[in-house]
Order: C-alpha cells, then sequence, then structure tokens
C-alpha cells in the first residue's frame, strides 16, 4: 500500500493504483498484462475461428471413423492448452523491476551512465535506466511499449499484448509449441478431408477429380491454403525459440548480437534445458 496525502488526511491507494507504468491491471492488481489488450482479443478470435468451424465442416461433410475421432479429440486437447498457455502468459507479470520513486544522489546517472558485474569470466555493462531510476539488472531491459524494466528480457509480443520476460517466457514457449501442433493438427485433418472427399465423390485422386473437388469445397481449400504455411510458420518459430532455450538466449540478445562470442550465461544444452524446464521462476 502507499500512503497519499492531501490537504485534509492522509490515505492508503494500492499500488497498483499509483505505479507509473503503462500496464493494465484486473482484480485488484493481481492479474496485470500489458497496453495491447486489442491485439490479445484479435488473438484470441484468429485461433477460435480456425478451429471451431472445424467441428461443423467435419460433422456435416464426411463420415465418422476412427482416424477422425483421433485427430478431433486431439485437436480439442491442443485447442484447450493454446488457449490456457495463452492467456496465463498474456495475464501475468513477465518479471517486471520495480521503479525507484528516488534518486541516489551519489550514483552516475544518465543513458550513458553504467556499472560493470563479472559473470563467469564476461564483463557486463548495467546502464543506468532513465525511467526508473535504476541500473538495469544483466538481461534486463527497458520496455518502451509497457514503461517498465524486464528481468530477462525476451520481447515485446503484440500478439499476446504483453512483455515475454523471465515470469513468464517459459508459458510462452509452450502456447508456442501448442499452437503449432494444433495448426498442423488442422492442416492434416483438411488435407484428409479433401482426401476422402475427392474418392468419394470422384472414386480416384487423378487430376480431373483433384479439380473437382477444389471447386465443389472450395471452404475446406481455402482452410488448406491457410493453415499450410501457417503451420510451416509456427513450427519455425517453435524451433528458433528452442535454440533459444538450448543456448540460454534471449531473442532480445540474438537480434542484437550480444554474447554472440561468448554467452556467459551457456551451461551447456542439457543443462540449460533441464533449468528452463524445472527451475522455479523466481529463482531463474
Amino acid at each position: 500500500m502507499v500512503q497519499i496525502h492531501d490537504a485534509k488526511s492522509p490515505f492508503l491507494l494500492p499500488l497498483y493504483k499509483v505505479y507509473e507504468s503503462n500496464n493494465i491491471f484486473f482484480c485488484k492488481g493481481n492479474i496485470i498484462t500489458g497496453p495491447n489488450i486489442f491485439f490479445l482479443l484479435f488473438t484470441y478470435i484468429i485461433i477460435i475461428i480456425s478451429v471451431l468451424p472445424i467441428y461443423i465442416i467435419t460433422y456435416f461433410q464426411i463420415d465418422s471413423s476412427f482416424c477422425l475421432t483421433v485427430a478431433l479429440v486431439s485437436l480439442t486437447i491442443f485447442f484447450v492448452l493454446v488457449l490456457f498457455f495463452l492467456t496465463t502468459t498474456a495475464f501475468c507479470d513477465p518479471g517486471i523491476i520495480p521503479k525507484r520513486n528516488y534518486v541516489d544522489l551519489s550514483l552516475p546517472k544518465g543513458r550513458t551512465a553504467f556499472t560493470t558485474v563479472k559473470i563467469n569470466g564476461t564483463i557486463i555493462k548495467q546502464y543506468w535506466c532513465v525511467n526508473c531510476n535504476h541500473f538495469k539488472e544483466p538481461r534486463s531491459k527497458h520496455c518502451y511499449t509497457c514503461n517498465n524494466c524486464v528481468t530477462k528480457f525476451d520481447h515485446h509480443c503484440v500478439w499476446i499484448g504483453n512483455c515475454v520476460g523471465n515470469r513468464n517466457y517459459r508459458r510462452f514457449f509452450f502456447f508456442i509449441l501448442n499452437l503449432s501442433i494444433l495448426s498442423t493438427i488442422i492442416c492434416f485433418i483438411f488435407i484428409g478431408l479433401f482426401i476422402q472427399l475427392c474418392i468419394k465423390e470422384n472414386g480416384s485422386l487423378s487430376f480431373q477429380p483433384i479439380l473437382y473437388t477444389i471447386g465443389e469445397y472450395p471452404h475446406i481449400t481455402l482452410y488448406i491454403i491457410y493453415s499450410f504455411p501457417s503451420s510451416l510458420l509456427l513450427i519455425n518459430l517453435f524451433v528458433y525459440h528452442l535454440q533459444m532455450v538450448l543456448q540460454n538466449k534471449t531473442t532480445y540478445e540474438d537480434i542484437q548480437g550480444l554474447y554472440s562470442g561468448n554467452n556467459p550465461f551457456d551451461e551447456g544444452k542439457y543443462i540449460n534445458l533441464k533449468k528452463f524446464l524445472f527451475t522455479p521462476v523466481d529463482k531463474m
């Protein structure tokens, strides 16, 4: 709680009500997200409209089979997982470093002011953050969209409307993983549906029956055109983040070329992965 004084009497306000940032708070400050909440809603809509029509299409246009049942059950499981990890990533403190509401006059200040710290033999500069009034921790960065410094800052993700940092990167990683699998399942369902309709309507998979099926079921063709490249892009994104995990490197560090020669945080692929999966978030 923060004490606020006025002319009559002091009163208490929760910190989240007076904290200077661009974040949006819910449930008395227990839930936090970034300022891009409309982009997050758009992401929810895209995911939902990509999945729900599948149940309608498969119900009306294809006979039930064991393979279809397995595919739809898998689709449902990963659809729920995607929504779960999206929500828990978006409405989570990514690792915000509290601002200081005072300035220590004994400390050097300004954008060029820095101190140094030695980690595994590598000297790392900690620059002064003029917005938060403190030296940035190693691997932290000030996000100007959210107006916060974030520990182990990875990137600000517009699609989830929040920063991705130390406290929610693991959830983001599993969001990308499950979204990649979900997109692949959608693609296979519609390819299988297209093949089954082609054989059912024309008895073969030759050129003419394929053209006929494309013309007769354009919505299924469009779903394949949409889901196939989406799957490839998402799988590529997951593989990229898997590489970052194995190297114990953030997206920001990779883009900026930091530690390209010697990464002081890299302890080997096995230990990096083990710590990423099992270390409590507050101790990472």
